[in-house]
C-alpha cells in the first residue's frame, strides 16, 4: 500500500519507523521504507488482508501519484481499487500474470476497469508496423493472459509511451493491432468504457476453454 490512515482518517505515506492502520481492514501497517524497494505500507501481522493487490513497487506507486491521494487505493466492498478516477472507473495495476479465473473475478467484480500493464520490462519483445493511423504487432514470449482481459487494455512501455490495445490474437504467434498514445492525452480520458476508441475486440466464447 501506497497509503495507509491515522486514528482520524487521514491518508499518509509511508515515513521511516511509522505505524498506521489499514484502510480496508482497520488493523495495524507499518512502514516499509529500505534503500531497495519502493517505500510502502505493510500489514504488521504479514497478512495481506486483499489477495488480490499487488506488491507495490516504484511502478505502482508512479502511477498513483499521478492522481489525488482521494482517489487512490479506495476500499470498494472490501477489495482495494488501485486507483477510482472521477467518472467512477477502476483501474488496475498490473505487473504479474493472472489466471483465467483471476480475470473473470476482477472484471465481474469492478464492472468499469482500465487495466494498466507493465510492459517497460518487456519492450524489446514487441515488433511494432505501422498501418496508417494504428500499430500492428508481433509480441514474442507474450503473457498471454492479456489477450483474454475483455476491458480497456494499456502496455505502459515507460517513459510516458502509452499504447491502446485493440485486439490480440490468441493463437501463436501472438500479435494484435492498437494505438500509441501520450500519458498526457491518456490522464484526459474522462470515460474509457464508454470511448471505442479504447474497446477491446474479444474472441468468441469457445477461445476461453483452448486457453484453460
Amino acid at each position: 500500500m501506497l497509503y495507509a490512515i491515522n486514528t482520524k482518517g487521514e491518508k499518509l505515506l509511508p515515513e521511516p519507523h511509522m505505524e498506521a492502520i489499514c484502510p480496508i481492514c482497520k488493523n495495524k501497517v507499518i512502514s516499509k521504507c529500505g534503500e531497495i524497494n519502493a517505500w510502502h505500507w505493510a500489514h504488521k501481522s504479514n497478512v495481506e488482508c486483499d489477495d488480490w493487490t499487488e506488491t507495490d513497487s516504484e511502478w505502482h506507486n508512479s502511477w498513483k501519484k499521478l492522481y489525488p491521494k482521494e482517489n487512490c487505493e479506495l476500499d470498494i466492498n472490501g477489495r482495494r481499487a488501485d486507483i477510482l478516477t472521477d467518472h467512477y472507473e477502476v483501474i488496475l495495476l498490473n505487473s504479474s500474470s493472472l489466471s483465467l479465473e483471476d480475470i473473470r473475478l476482477r472484471e465481474s467484480y469492478f464492472k468499469n476497469i482500465i487495466w494498466i500493464i507493465k510492459a517497460d520490462d518487456i519492450i524489446e519483445n514487441f515488433d511494432f508496423y505501422e498501418k496508417d493511423n494504428y500499430y500492428t504487432f508481433r509480441w514474442k514470449h507474450a503473457r498471454k493472459y492479456v489477450a483474454y482481459l475483455t476491458k480497456p487494455t494499456i502496455l505502459d512501455f515507460g517513459d510516458g509511451e502509452l499504447f491502446v490495445l485493440r485486439k490480440m490474437y490468441k493463437k501463436s504467434p501472438c500479435g494484435g493491432w492498437g494505438k500509441f498514445i501520450s500519458l498526457d492525452t491518456f490522464l484526459k480520458v474522462k470515460k474509457f468504457n464508454y470511448n471505442r476508441n479504447f474497446f477491446k475486440a474479444v474472441d468468441s466464447r469457445d477461445e476461453w476453454e483452448k486457453y484453460e
